[in-house]
């Protein structure tokens, strides 16, 4: 195993999605504040760079790419722990955000997302405070 040091990272806790060759991370806290901070990381130059901001701070929310877009699905938005259903698509070329018209089914934090098959798998999480959640949806965009 080959572990490695790179350059850091300020906010802690996004959730991060690879495309193209560059990790991209979304939001994430400082204590227990929201952020609506997104930066990606460059591995051939060892560099961090910030992009445009988030519709909304979040944290604990889950992040992957598919295609040539990255989707982010709500968890904790600023307004007092409120746990948000929302579906985000993000343009990295354009740096733009499209809130998509189907939310997710069950609203919660700290889900697992992942790709199979060219859909998205959102796996588990916490829904209300950290009850564990054992929904499992599938999202085809």
């Amino acid at each position: 195993m080959d572990l490695r040091r790179i350059a850091g990272r300020v906010v802690p806790g996004p959730p991060a999605a690879a495309l193209n060759g560059i990790i991209y991370t979304f939001g994430g806290s400082r204590g227990d504040t929201p952020v609506d901070v997104v930066e990606f990381y460059n591995p051939a130059t060892n560099q961090w760079r910030s992009a445009g901001p988030m519709p909304l701070p979040l944290s604990a929310q889950s992040a992957v790419s598919l295609g040539n877009r990255i989707y982010l699905f709500d968890g904790v938005a600023s307004e007092g722990g409120l746990l948000r259903p929302d579906v985000w698509r993000y343009h990295p070329g354009s740096d733009e955000w499209n809130a998509l018209p189907s939310p997710m089914l069950t609203p919660r934090q700290g889900m697992a997302a992942t790709v199979f098959d060219g859909r998205i798998h959102l796996i588990g999480g916490a829904e209300g405070g950290f009850d564990p959640s054992d929904a499992n949806e599938i999202f085809v965009p």
